[in-house]
């Protein structure tokens, strides 16, 4: 039985991975909510080992987290040396990246200690070493109330609620909260090149806001999920953070989880508002010109790049 349901869960996480499934997510919402859930250990086709303890983690594991962005931090992280993800929820990207680059010194952020329990469970499941840090990145140094909204996934837990995506949420703990220049005070102290992976519920641009030394001194390739409705409740905008962003010399693509790229002036509105419902978020890369761009854009094919 046990092997049933790993080898269904397997191809389901393998056909996702795979192709680039226009209409995925409708799918998969079909498939996600007729198999059942049972709490074990279990190795995903990209190699590295996941526990299901829950609806979210077995979504992860059925969707490859997102997919295409998957595909595009596994092409950044076998070519750098050092990884910050901020708001490493379960682990997926820094597990991800350790298993595609072993020497690859990961660094882990995650303020809800619910959920870094549970990332620490699942670095314990895999034969890497990750820099698990169970506090928030922000724009100053400071203790903040962390919220989860009502019978959301706690992926979704953020230090600036929305009224505009649930009504009903709640403060379920007080988190502490560093900049990434206090973190990382001295140049030496990380390898480069540098990926930094960033998802946290609208505190992205107090967070980029907290690290300007650390782009200034080591221009890191920055993969950034974007929801303008989260950005707002946090009191900043996209066009603030892509302004950020632009002033500090970075070229900004939008990554179309149906397998594109495609380039985003700093002035302009989010791309991927117009093939997405207003108030989804969606993930961004930022390089710089000489960054990636002459191996990451062939691999996944020019033509999308507009």
């Amino acid at each position: 039985m046990k092997r049933a349901y790993f080898l269904v869960n397997y191809g389901v996480a393998w056909f996702f991975y795979n192709w680039r499934f226009k209409g995925s997510t409708r799918v998969l919402k079909a498939v996600f909510s007729i198999i059942p859930l049972r709490k074990l250990e279990i190795k995903h086709p990209v190699g590295f080992h996941w526990n299901l303890d829950s609806r979210e983690s077995l979504w992860t594991y059925l969707s490859s987290c997102e997919s295409f962005t998957s595909k595009v931090v596994i092409e950044v992280a076998q070519k750098v040396e050092s990884a910050i993800c901020i708001g490493a929820n379960r682990g997926w990207y820094p597990l991800l990246i350790g298993q595609v680059n072993s020497g690859c010194d990961i660094y882990a952020f995650e303020p809800n200690s619910k959920t870094f329990d549970l990332l620490l469970s699942n670095i314990d499941s895999n034969a890497v070493s990750i820099n698990s840090h169970n506090f928030a990145i922000g724009k100053t140094s400071s203790h903040r109330d962390m919220y989860a909204y009502e019978n959301a996934n706690d992926g979704m837990t953020t230090l600036h609620p929305s009224s505009a995506i649930a009504n009903s949420f709640e403060k379920i703990e007080k988190v502490e909260v560093k900049t990434l220049d206090s973190v990382f005070p001295n140049t030496s102290q990380v390898s480069v090149p540098i990926l930094l992976q960033m998802d946290i519920e609208g505190a992205e641009f107090e967070a980029l806001l907290g690290s300007i030394a650390f782009l200034k001194k080591h221009s890191p390739v920055v993969i950034c999920e974007i929801n303008p409705l989260l950005l707002e409740a946090a009191g900043s905008t996209a066009l603030e953070l892509f302004q950020l962003m632009n002033a500090q010399g970075y070229a900004i693509y939008w990554i179309d989880e149906r397998g594109s790229f495609w380039s985003q002036k700093w002035d302009e509105p989010c791309k991927h508002l117009a093939s997405l419902p207003q108030g989804s978020g969606s993930n961004y890369i930022f390089l710089k010109d000489s960054d990636l761009k002459s191996s990451l854009f062939p691999k996944f094919g020019t033509n999308s790049l507009v």
